[in-house]
């Protein structure tokens, strides 16, 4: 596309000459036809920079606290853990988004079943269903609830992200009351973080369920 500097237009023809002030006309810039596709972490870089500082934050503080008071063990490499594992949570899911929930069930079922089975070479302690179950099904609360705000999600996946929030919040607390587990504070931080999720999913997607659902049910 031509520019003409005087008349302060772009003129679509192979003209060289301006048709309105006959002067010569200057390249401009090549037109672009399609529109550029921006990805999610271009999108959302603001999120996504304000998370990872939290995190990185989150990480060095619990690092300091443990070395202060080293006594009760190595507990800050657990929460850099749990931090590592949301990001790659995140960013797995980001990345394959054809199914969400899915994803991040098997997610879950690996690194759980993993980390069973090291439990039990290493003499069982029970630490893989105490803490680890919970704490892994709390971050998959998370990142169900932060893909469910960042990206665009349709209807049918709204629906299965509801249905997987309450399957992994109320999981934890239910191997509690089967004995499965001995400490309930992860469970119940679960339960109650899965509740929150439900409850935020519920009251800002509302009318998309709904219509999900009456499309599904045909209510």
């Amino acid at each position: 596309m031509r520019h003409c500097s005087k008349c302060k237009v772009h003129i679509r023809s192979d003209s060289k000459n301006c048709p309105l002030c006959q002067r010569p006309l200057r390249d401009g810039e090549s037109e672009q036809f399609y529109p550029s596709i921006t990805s999610v972490y271009k999108e959302h870089e603001d999120f996504f920079k304000k998370t990872l500082f939290l995190s990185a934050a989150s990480a060095i503080v619990t690092t300091a606290i443990n070395a202060l008071f080293p006594s009760r063990g190595f507990w800050s490499l657990r929460v850099i853990l749990g931090l590592a594992s949301f990001w790659v949570f995140l960013l797995l899911v980001i990345n394959k988004r054809d199914n969400i929930a899915k994803h991040i069930t098997y997610q879950v079922v690996f690194i759980t079943i993993g980390c069973v089975v090291w439990d039990f070479f290493t003499g069982w302690k029970g630490w893989s269903l105490d803490y680890v179950f919970p704490i892994v099904c709390v971050i998959a609360v998370a990142s169900m609830f932060i893909l469910a705000r960042v990206m665009q999600l349709g209807p049918r996946d709204y629906v299965v992200c509801l249905i997987a929030d309450a399957f992994f919040g109320i999981l934890p607390l239910v191997f509690y009351l089967l004995n499965l587990t001995k400490v309930v504070f992860p469970s119940i931080v679960g339960s109650a973080l899965s509740l929150l999720s439900l409850v935020s999913i519920i009251i800002y997607q509302w009318s998309t369920i709904r219509l999900e659902f009456s499309r599904r049910f045909h209510l």
